[in-house]
């Protein structure tokens, strides 16, 4: 082979060399990366589940919130009529905050919420009678938590009355008596609620 083909032939080589050593680690770069991409991705599932279980957990959340609140049932009227009541009751105290109270027109929402409260019970009376004795027994407890409730209730009902049924109400007086109600109120429905979903009302 003559002087200038070796040469020729050499640097062909070289430029061949040069070109891969180039190369190198641009490709290893491209398949770092596409490791990455590919670590990516394999977290991709992992991300995924954990959002998927975050939505779970909210979906469950508000299963759980709507399993508590009777949407229908024999349940649902009380719970209803337990919120009217509840509703009502934070009307009298608002209106004994005011400038000017009317104690007239605090006795007659003081008589509505007396009807609403009769009513919620009786209603829950009614559902009692209809229980067989396998579902009486399974919310027995739940049983005794809501007539506690009740009871309690009715203390606060009479307490109402008292400082209402004077010749010259105390407006503060009234005021905190509703609040008590209200929160009695409250109070009955979170049990009534507790006693469906015990019951699968």
């Amino acid at each position: 082979m003559s002087h200038d083909a070796r040469y020729c032939t050499l640097a062909t080589v070289a430029v061949l060399l040069l070109a891969g050593m180039l190369e190198t680690p641009a490709v290893a770069q491209r398949g770092g990366r596409g490791g990455g991409g590919g670590g990516q991705t394999g977290l991709g599932p992992g991300g995924g589940s954990r959002s998927g279980q975050g939505h779970g957990q909210a979906n469950g959340d508000r299963q759980r919130i709507h399993a508590t609140t009777p949407g229908s049932g024999p349940l649902a009227g009380c719970d209803g009529t337990a919120q009217q009541a509840r509703d009502q009751a934070r009307d009298l105290a608002r209106g004994a905050r005011r400038s000017q109270f009317d104690a007239s027109a605090a006795r007659r929402d003081r008589d509505r919420l007396h009807q609403q409260v009769d009513q919620m019970l009786a209603g829950y009376a009614s559902y009692r009678q209809g229980l067989d004795a396998a579902s009486a027994s399974r919310i027995e407890e739940r049983q005794r938590d809501l007539t506690a409730s009740s009871d309690r209730l009715r203390q606060h009902l009479v307490a109402l009355d008292g400082a209402l049924d004077v010749a010259d109400p105390d407006p503060a007086r009234v005021a905190e008596a509703a609040r008590s109600v209200a929160r009695a109120t409250r109070d009955w429905q979170l049990h009534l609620r507790e006693l469906g979903s015990a019951a699968g009302s």
